[in-house]
């Protein structure tokens, strides 16, 4: 049985690149969201390849909330996705979510997860991709998985 652990921070430390990511933990599952994988996507790089970001050594990541949704339209379109708070061309970014007390040298499954819409709408942040319920279950089952959700840039936009 996984340990009712409710919203409690934690700290990853990635040797490698010397940074921190500041996660959450709820209900037996730790999240870290909003780590970027490419630059904005605005002004030069808005038709360009993604352009791999990087931090500077020693930073710490609030990875505690999700990130911006990639531009796209809004509006009642389907009544049970999340509402659209945050849009922003800086949106290159990923969701991971794994079970709580996750060892560094653990070697899991990933899942990779890609939100549906249609290259038009939506985002790993909505809320019908809560990866909780899936982390959860499978370190039950004694197969335990690490998720990661990655938002990308959608239609023209």
């Amino acid at each position: 049985m996984l340990p009712l652990v409710s919203a409690q921070l934690l700290a990853v430390t990635d040797k490698k690149g010397n940074l921190t990511y500041i996660g959450a933990s709820d209900f037996g599952v730790e999240q870290f969201q909003n780590i970027f994988y490419g630059q904005d996507t605005s002004g030069a790089n808005r038709f360009a390849p993604p352009i791999p970001f990087e931090c500077a050594a020693g930073s710490v990541i609030d990875a505690t909330q999700s990130g911006a949704w990639c531009p796209q339209g809004t509006g009642p379109i389907l009544p049970f996705t999340s509402v659209i708070a945050n849009i922003s061309e800086n949106c290159l970014s990923l969701r991971i979510a794994r079970p709580y007390g996750t060892q560094p040298n653990a070697k899991l499954p990933v899942m990779i997860w890609v939100h549906g819409g249609g290259y038009a709408l939506g985002s790993g942040s909505d809320i019908l991709y809560e990866p909780g319920g899936i982390v959860a279950q499978a370190a039950a089952d004694k197969r335990p998985l690490i998720w990661v959700d990655i938002n990308y840039r959608l239609n023209w936009m």
